[in-house]
Formats: C-alpha cells, sequence, structure tokens
C-alpha cells in the first residue's frame, strides 16, 4: 500500500503511515524537537528546514520545502500551522500600476492558520481563497469582475492560457487594497522554489484545509475541467471560449484530478496547480480554516477566530442587509457583491 508521508519539524506530524523521513533517515522513534528550529514564547515552532517527504512502494518521492520564502513565516503548535507575512513577494514582479491593473502593491497583515490533521470529506466547498502560497502570498483563481453586474465572472485568462487585467509574469496581479495575489501557478516562487526541490512533485503551498498543494514539473497530473460547447444561454452570449468562469464544465475523468483539482496519492489527499483551469483549485474538500475569509479576522497562535468556516462572516451579512442581488458591497476597504453564499445566507462575497 503507497502511503504520502508528511512531516513536520519539530512535531513530527505524519498524516499517514507511522514513519517520518528526515534528510534521507528513516525512524519509527518518536520525533524529538530539533536543535535547528526556532522557539518562540508563545511555544510554537518556526519551521526553517527542508524535509524530505516520500511516499512508500513504486511512487515518486516529494520534497518539501516546509519552511518560509521571503517575508512569510511559518510556525506550529502541533494541531495547526501558522503562515504570516506582509505581502510582498521574494521573486521579482511585474510593473503595477500598469494599463491592465491600476493597483499599487503595498504591504498587508497576512495571518493564515491551517489544520496539521485535516480530513477529507467527499462533499466541497467552494473556496474564494483557497489557500496561502509558502511565501505567504494569497491564492485567489477567481476575479471580482463580472459581465455588466451579472453573475457572468470574467477569468483572469483566457482558454488558451494568456493573462488579462494587467496579470504578471508570475500570474499575480493586485486588488484595490494592495494586496498582490495569485491567479495561477506561482512562477516566481516556483523559480525559486526549484533552487531548493529537485523532484517532480513540488509542494507550493497549503490549502485552506490542510492539505498541501503542488505542482508537477512533467506535467503528470491534469485538469478535468474543459470549455463547453454551444452557445451562452443568458448573459454575454456568444459562443463558450473560456472567457467566463461558467464557460467551464467539469467532466468526471477527463483528467487525474477532481473537481477541486485533487487527487489521492495512495492513501493521501493532495490539490495541484494546473497549466490549464482551474489553474488553482476554486473549492476544498476538507473544512477551510475562517482565517482565509476574506472579510473574516486572522487566526494568532492563541487560535483566536480561528476554527472551520461554516458561513460567511456577520460582517458580510450585515453588508448586504436591505440589499438586492448583486447589488455593489464593501466592508472596510474590501469590495464584492451581495449573493446567496453556498450555506443559502445572502451576505457580501468577492
Amino acid at each position: 500500500m503507497q502511503q504520502f508521508l508528511i512531516g513536520v519539524l519539530a512535531t513530527a506530524v505524519v498524516l499517514t503511515g507511522g514513519y517520518y523521513f528526515f534528510h534521507n533517515t528513516i525512524s519509527s522513534e518518536p520525533a524529538m524537537h530539533d536543535e535547528s528550529m526556532h522557539a518562540h514564547e508563545d511555544g510554537t515552532m518556526h519551521e526553517d528546514h527542508e524535509l524530505e517527504v516520500v511516499y512508500s512502494d513504486d511512487a515518486p518521492i516529494v520534497s518539501l520545502y516546509t519552511g518560509a520564502y521571503g517575508s512569510a513565516h511559518i510556525s506550529t503548535d502541533g494541531s495547526y500551522r501558522y503562515i504570516t507575512s506582509d505581502g510582498l513577494p521574494e521573486h521579482e514582479t511585474g510593473k503595477f500600476p500598469n494599463p491592465g491593473n491600476p493597483n499599487t502593491i503595498s504591504e498587508q497583515n497576512h495571518d493564515y492558520r491551517v489544520s496539521m490533521s485535516p480530513q477529507y470529506q467527499s462533499t466541497v466547498t467552494d473556496a474564494p481563497i483557497p489557500g496561502v502560497a509558502l511565501n505567504g502570498i494569497p491564492l485567489e483563481p477567481g476575479t471580482a469582475e463580472r459581465y455588466q453586474n451579472t453573475d457572468w465572472a470574467i477569468e483572469a485568462f483566457d482558454a488558451n492560457g494568456m493573462g488579462g487585467l494587467g496579470i504578471d509574469w508570475s500570474n499575480a496581479h493586485v486588488q484595490p487594497d494592495g494586496t498582490y495575489h495569485y491567479h495561477a501557478v506561482p512562477s516566481g516562487l516556483l523559480k525559486d522554489a526549484l533552487s531548493d526541490q529537485s523532484d517532480d512533485l513540488i509542494q507550493l503551498a497549503w490549502a485552506s484545509d490542510g492539505f498541501p498543494i503542488l505542482y508537477s514539473q512533467s506535467n503528470a497530473y491534469h485538469s478535468s475541467w474543459r470549455v463547453k460547447s454551444g452557445t451562452r444561454p443568458s448573459g454575454p452570449g456568444g459562443v463558450y471560449d473560456g472567457t467566463y468562469t461558467q464557460d467551464f464544465e467539469y467532466v468526471t475523468g477527463l483528467g487525474e484530478l477532481d473537481e477541486c483539482n485533487g487527487t489521492f496519492i495512495g492513501e493521501q489527499y493532495v490539490y495541484f496547480f494546473t497549466d490549464s483551469f482551474p489553474y488553482i483549485q476554486r473549492c476544498v474538500h476538507g473544512l477551510p480554516d475562517d482565517s482565509f475569509d476574506r472579510f473574516g479576522g486572522g487566526a494568532g497562535p492563541a487560535g483566536q477566530n480561528g476554527g472551520p468556516r461554516s458561513g460567511p462572516p456577520q460582517a458580510a451579512v450585515d453588508a448586504c442587509s436591505g440589499k438586492s442581488n448583486g447589488a455593489s458591497c464593501s466592508i472596510g476597504t474590501n469590495t464584492g457583491t451581495c449573493r446567496t453564499t453556498p450555506e443559502n445566507m445572502f451576505a457580501c462575497v468577492p
């Protein structure tokens, strides 16, 4: 039986199986705190070393870099992994503002939390912010742009993978509040990660439910989404061509990945970045932490405001009180649209 093992320095958390692997040595003994880890006053440990993770039998080796890139800081407390950053990537970005994006990158206060023991469930949950890269930059594959205030969401890339909306070489651009975020494979981070990781499957991010998000250098895992045939029945009309999110359909078995761009490798569930739609998963099979809610609070090591998301925060609901579907809304500097959420609540969503 194949097993995909993920270990964490200092806590030696192994999601499946009974062994952990560190620098090509194997041990079935309980892991001790590594002296190279940095302990904090709150008892969390700062992960800053590469940890080689493998799964057994004939499956390929996966090298994970458990530390952080750029300004990001990653710490664990045995139950959760905390990723914080100032939102400024370590790699070079495109020029902002630019003709397709009028916004300027500015320092942020990103504070995310993910479970270290995620649980897969058969149901899926929509995830506007499905994860965070190892450099602390959020992943946001969808956009807030709509066709004439309808539900037809404009994609950041066309069906041929050509980016619009001012997307830079790292498949990212900037929100009005200055937040730099990725819409597809974070090419800048991947370039840096290749200096630390050389195997085919490379981890570049953590999903909001705690599962890893990988990238296959050989493109061994393919999306099961495709552009629909025919013409749009409403909204912009015209032939389906990948301009809008609704132009795509999921076809079971078309590729190796499920509707959330994930799959099981042995007994371990993982997500993948892909070079075609959806690029980054738009949903998750676990419980997303509410630190990934655009309008929610952060979750520090003490766990304030943490826990699985069960619906939109009250502030998002209040922002749409008395408004109609599709109306513009805002919470602080964040803007959105009033819509019914998957939890059947009327709230302000990105």
